[in-house]
């Protein structure tokens, strides 16, 4: 018995000798970067169309035998270039008639003003009747007026022939002419070709309804649309057009069908590259500025319970903040909602903590600023 007590006191003495253990845990290291409020200016995207602003149909104005057409479907052509020929006889000979037609006119009020000048001289001495005088009067009249018709006549057969050819009203390129040599053309025939001028194009697309009231609250109509916006194209194989363009027109009312506003912009076309009908999308780049907070796109996390990041307070407790996301900025992001400008959010070390737990966090500027060994 005395043995066994021997050796339970000595074990004692033995553990009591033994330095006392650290009860306290260094607290995960995490790195941060604040949120930051920054100037921005929104880029959206919209499939688009393109329309030409110069696209003229080309009629005829009066009817007759097709005798000449002066160009090739797809040549550019300049204002007032000749295109087509319809045969001129039948114009030329109403311009004799109505030449004529003047002439005759003229020699009889002529005559009739002579007659009446006669008259007022010959009345004085009692030679004629006041109703006499009266009748050369009314026959001058007539002839002057007829006069004027033959007149009138003869500019409308000078018209028609003038319309006899069919000239471009201005510059750009035609389309195939719709009509062969020999074939009878006239106001009822339809177009007989298409001229899109395309040193302007239109570029047409849609805004749904909710951004429409959003851009009204804004101001946005109410402001010069060249100063709202700069607008770029893109085409489908991700190339981007060299020359930018404006908005020149927002609608009215709100398309029922679709819950959209349509918007127009413009955008130069020296080069012909765009042809009407085209699908581009229309890159806008607002250019009135907002202030946004963003963080690092590093800070976002992603769960079964949505988006969030990990922020750490000045206590060093982590919490969780759901976040509402907006478009990327560089390596960043726009924040809706869920985080505020200064919230320091963890941008590496957040597999070691969890929300509720303490942490010792570390501010960093960047991503490299981030030590190798974590």
């Amino acid at each position: 018995m005395f043995s066994r007590i021997a050796i339970l006191l000595a074990m004692s003495l033995a553990l009591g000798c033994e330095p006392e253990q650290q009860t306290t845990t260094e607290l995960p290291k995490v790195f941060v970067s604040p949120a930051e409020q920054i100037s921005y200016h929104p880029v959206v995207e919209f499939n688009a169309r393109l329309e030409s602003r110069d696209e003229v149909q080309i009629s005829a104005l009066v009817s007759g035998e097709l005798v000449a057409i002066h160009f090739d479907e797809g040549q550019r052509v300049e204002a007032g270039t000749p295109l087509f020929d319809i045969d001129p006889k039948t114009f030329v000979a109403q311009v004799a008639a109505a030449e004529a037609d003047v002439a005759r006119a003229q020699t009889t009020l002529d005559n009739d003003r002579k007659t009446l000048e006669r008259g007022q001289q010959l009345i004085g001495d009692g030679y004629i009747s006041q109703s006499e005088l009266d009748q050369f009067e009314s026959n001058a009249a007539a002839s002057e007026a007829q006069l004027r018709a033959s007149e009138a006549a003869l500019d409308q057969a000078r018209i028609n022939l003038d319309h006899s050819k069919i000239t471009a009203v201005a510059s750009g390129r035609m389309s195939r002419s719709n009509f062969n040599i020999g074939e009878v053309v006239g106001p009822e025939s339809g177009p007989l070709a298409t001229l899109v001028g395309g040193q302007v194009m239109d570029v047409i697309f849609q805004i749904n309804e909710s951004d429409f009231f959003k851009a009204v609250r804004q101001g946005i109509p109410e402001m010069p649309l060249q100063s709202v916006a700069e607008l770029e194209l893109a085409f489908s194989d991700g190339s981007v057009y060299s020359q930018k363009g404006y908005l020149d027109y927002i609608g009215n009312r709100v398309n029922e069908q679709t819950a959209s506003v349509e918007v127009r912009g413009v955008v130069p076309n020296s080069s012909g590259m765009l042809v009407p009908g085209q699908y581009v999308i229309a890159r806008l780049t607002i250019l009135v500025p907002r202030t946004v907070t963003v963080i690092p796109q590093s800070a976002v996390q992603v769960d079964q319970r949505g988006t969030y990041a990990l922020s750490v307070d000045d206590e060093g407790m982590v919490s969780r903040a759901n976040l509402e996301l907006g478009q990327r900025v560089g390596a960043s992001v726009i924040v809706l909602s869920g985080v505020t400008a200064g919230d320091d959010v963890i941008i590496s070390g957040v597999q070691r903590v969890r929300a509720g737990q303490q942490a010792q966090k570390q501010l960093v500027e960047s991503e490299t600023a981030i030590p190798n060994a974590q």
